[in-house]
């Protein structure tokens, strides 16, 4: 009797190093991927917020511009959600300069002494500031795009060429390393 019994708990005990293991097994690339997900995330909303604050300071430079014609641009666009998401200066700047705006509608009200006219000039003066700091940062940011775009297409290039001729691949990019080195450019 007292052998069967032994069986029986053989049978049903847990294994414990292979639970634990098979856990770990499970949940690195789960973890993985789902951290490559949320990576490919950001990114994409990154650029949706990079397209949506060109036009944003496009519509910024016109001559016209008013707080409500502003506001009425960027209703259509989650910024709230991306600002959640993405975060960064590009929202600050924005809301500085969209303050500044509505600062500087509310001092253009008539003049009655010169330090009106004077604090009308100051927070017109910002709003300038302010829209020449988020245009700066948006043409900053579409630069640093372009230039991790370039990037990839030199490397995708260079991982084609080498998986049709590797030696000769590798020997060019040598090449190519030695003369930026011995340029200066690295």
């Amino acid at each position: 009797m007292a052998d069967s019994d032994r069986r029986w708990e053989d049978r049903h005990m847990i294994d414990w190093p292979n639970l634990i293991a098979g856990f770990v097994l499970g949940l690195v690339p789960t973890g993985i991927g789902w951290l490559r997900s949320r990576k490919k995330l950001r990114e994409d909303l990154g650029h949706q917020w990079l397209a949506a604050a060109r036009e944003l300071e496009i519509v910024s430079w016109r001559p016209d511009l008013t707080s409500g014609a502003l506001h009425a641009a960027q209703v259509g666009y989650p910024l709230d959600h991306w600002r959640g998401v993405v975060g960064g200066s590009g929202f600050v700047l924005f809301d500085q300069m969209s303050g500044a705006l509505q600062n500087a509608e509310g001092m253009s009200a008539p003049v009655r002494t010169a330090a009106d006219a004077e604090r009308a000039n100051v927070a017109v003066q910002r709003f300038h500031e302010a829209r020449i700091a988020f245009a700066n940062w948006v043409r900053g940011e579409s630069s640093q795009d372009y230039s991790k775009v370039v990037t990839r297409e030199r490397q995708a290039q260079y991982r084609r060429a080498f998986v049709r001729h590797p030696w000769k691949t590798w020997r060019r990019h040598r090449h190519n390393e030695r003369m930026r080195r011995d340029a200066g450019m690295s």
